[in-house]
């Protein structure tokens, strides 16, 4: 930006003789007074100058004509003396003082002709600077762009180049993405403390759950206005300010597109002031959140139409395969991803949480040698493990828990906790939708029944899903005609439940059972003849060993309950 000031201190013969503290005024361009209605020709920027002729021949115009200058916008006002004017009008000076209106004494030598060349190549250079570093910015991220895939990563890049914070938000303003550039602290949950208001992390939300934040900072009177303003002119810059911890902050907003539907924008606190090549930046990249926002949504798309979509038809799921390049003909699980505080987390630390989950998939896929399908539900992180038909579910199912391993050794170098569910191994193109909500079904009973574990299979506790389904009278009418009369005789010498359990899990093996517990053979036969006893029905019938083995897992599931 070119100011009266900067440009005045080139030319060493004119002086300033009057307004001294309006001198950082915008200079745009250069105007003369050739006509007594020169104020009609004037938009504003113009540093005019007055060879003293018109104003000299209609001095009436004088009287309030600092005034009118100002209120167009003007930058300064020049006369050239020695001609007709020997001096400056005091009415020119006075008004200049007054109203911080720079006014400058011109020698009677001065060529207008080098005043406006002069003017003019000052604001050349300074165009050329501003593309200069518009260029370098605009290169710089679409570079990041080009080599990280992810189109988050320009609001981390977009906020390092304005030295401010940038949110993304909908018509509602409420939050799709923001960022603190150089202020984002990856093993960092919350957002930095910051001088507006931001989003409060969400808690554990439902798959189903919105997971867009409000952003507190605006009244619906305000989002309204703002509305409007943009209504009426949508691809202009608008601005407006904000209540914050340290005082009002001032915004700017710009449209940039929309996403999924509906109008998205760019805001930028001006926690720092934006230079005026910070404007042409942001309009530059703000269209690029549209069209990345387009290849966003593919996996989006695919898990709106094939994984929540648990009725749609084999031919509609077959066809949303191929669109996506899901290779349905193969034997596969479900891995779904939860993350501590994931609505916490910014677009910096999002794209290292793509980078974190490019480094497992090329692991999997080095590892054990199967496809990988990677998407992100509103909720979960999912990766489909691809199986080739010749490897057997024992062995998927190991790789599978190996992986979940692995994805929680790789974020928790960030202590970034997570938990990790499972599903059951299949190839029916119907159980992909299945298989993912097996997985969350793993996570979510998985966590209530064993709290200190973070890998939950599906397998391992498919009965208990089944169980919990059932009314709480029923689950206690099976506890009480199995496991109870074991629970009432245990002591603390022995637990017949526990000594049941390790015989049941040991495919009915007294040798094995008595091994595994640490006693002799014969004290194992008679814990059974014991448990014969209790108990009003033949142990050695298969419907009968089925009936305890429900009631065990009953008795532990009323104690979950029981302790939530």
């Amino acid at each position: 930006m070119v100011t009266v000031a900067n440009f005045t201190s080139d030319l060493e013969q004119i002086r300033c003789v009057a307004g001294f503290r309006g001198t950082n005024r915008k200079i745009t361009s250069f105007s003369i007074i050739d006509t007594p209605e020169i104020l009609d020709w004037l938009h504003g920027g113009e540093f005019v100058v007055d060879s003293g002729y018109i104003t000299f021949h209609n001095p009436s115009i004088l009287k309030g004509f600092v005034a009118s200058l100002k209120e167009k916008g003007c930058a300064a006002l020049g006369v050239k003396l020695h001609r007709y004017h020997n001096e400056i009008p005091n009415i020119i000076l006075e008004d200049g003082n007054k109203l911080d209106f720079p006014i400058y004494e011109l020698p009677y030598n001065l060529y207008f002709c080098d005043f406006a060349y002069t003017i003019h190549k000052r604001m050349f250079e300074e165009q050329l600077d501003e593309m200069y570093h518009v260029s370098i910015a605009y290169k710089d991220i679409v570079d990041s762009l080009s080599k990280y895939k992810v189109p988050e990563r320009m609001l981390s890049e977009l906020s390092l180049v304005l030295k401010n914070p940038v949110f993304l938000t909908n018509s509602r303003f409420e939050l799709i993405d923001y960022s603190y550039g150089p202020n984002d602290n990856f093993s960092s949950h919350t957002p930095p403390p910051h001088p507006i208001p931001i989003p409060n992390p969400k808690k554990s939300p439902s798959p189903k759950s919105n997971p867009q934040e409000s952003w507190i900072g605006l009244d619906e009177n305000m989002r309204q206005k703002l509305l409007k303003k943009y209504q009426q002119q949508p691809y202009q810059f608008h601005h407006f300010s904000i209540d914050g911890s340290n005082g009002e902050t001032n915004c700017t907003m710009l449209y940039s597109g929309n996403i999924d539907g509906d109008a998205a924008f760019l805001v930028i606190p001006e926690i720092n002031k934006l230079e005026d090549w910070h404007y042409k930046v942001i309009k530059d990249i703000s269209a690029l959140f549209q069209l990345t926002a387009c290849n966003k949504i593919n996996t989006q798309d695919f898990a709106a139409s094939v994984i929540m979509a648990q009725s749609n038809s084999t031919d509609t799921i077959l066809r949303y395969c191929k669109m996506y390049n899901f290779d349905y003909a193969k034997q596969r699980i479900c891995l779904a991803v939860e993350l501590n505080n994931s609505m916490s987390i910014s677009s910096t630390r999002r794209y290292i949480i793509r980078d974190i989950f490019a480094s497992i998939t090329s692991w999997i896929t080095n590892t054990y040698g199967c496809k990988v399908f990677f998407l992100k539900t509103h909720t979960h992180y999912v990766l489909y493990l691809l199986f080739s038909n010749d490897v057997s579910q024992e062995t998927a199912e190991y790789q599978a828990a190996e992986s979940a391993k692995k994805i929680h050794q790789f974020f928790g170098r960030d202590n970034i906790s997570t938990l990790i569910g499972i599903s059951l191994y299949a190839s029916d193109p119907q159980q992909i939708s299945k298989a993912f909500f097996q997985a969350i079904d793993a996570i979510n009973l998985g966590q209530k029944l064993y709290p200190a574990e973070y890998v939950f299979l599906f397998r391992t506790i498919q009965v208990y899903q089944w169980l919990s389904t059932m009314p709480q009278e029923n689950l206690t009418e099976m506890y009480m005609e199995t496991v109870e009369p074991l629970c009432r005789a245990s002591n603390a010498d022995v637990n017949y439940v526990q000594v049941l359990r390790a015989y049941i899990e040991n495919h009915y093996n007294i040798s094995k059972t008595a091994s595994d517990l640490h006693i002799h053979r014969n004290t194992m036969m008679n814990y059974m003849a014991r448990i014969q006893e209790l108990l009003p029905y033949n142990i050695g019938q298969p419907e009968n060993r089925l009936k305890l083995q429900i009631g065990i897992h009953a008795m532990y599931l009323l104690d979950k309950q029981n302790e939530s």
